[in-house]
């Protein structure tokens, strides 16, 4: 096998690991990953559960929801990610957004985004 042969081979494995480490596949129900400022967050919908990350040690973050008829949010200022599980009824609708809390207001927030229930 010539050198560069071997150069190509190297390179495409050292791509397959990397793309091997990382999260699955998305299910066609969860919503995007969104963020602002250091708070993120995620739907997803194979479990009803929300994702809501606080990446700074001094504001907090929060998740505002609704669906048709229920709307809601939560708020951690934990400085981590914290799961807040939810059981909609399959095929539910969510749309959602984020917000970095601000000890002095306003809070900005990320636009709205959608995913659908799918327990």
């Amino acid at each position: 096998m010539k050198s560069g042969s071997r150069i190509a081979l190297a390179s495409i494995a050292t791509a397959v690991a990397v793309i091997g480490t990382t999260a699955g596949p998305a299910s066609a129900s969860d919503g995007p990953l969104i963020s602002t400022g250091p708070s993120s967050a995620k739907y997803y919908g194979a479990t009803d559960t929300f994702r809501l990350c606080d990446g700074s040690a001094t504001n907090g973050a929060r998740v505002e929801w609704e669906t048709l008829s229920l709307s809601g949010s939560h708020t951690n200022t934990s400085d981590t990610c914290r799961n807040y599980d939810h059981a909609f009824v399959k095929g539910t609708r969510v749309r959602y957004r984020v917000c970095d809390v601000r000890p002095n207001g306003p809070d900005p927030c990320s636009a709205w985004v959608v995913g659908y229930s799918d327990s």
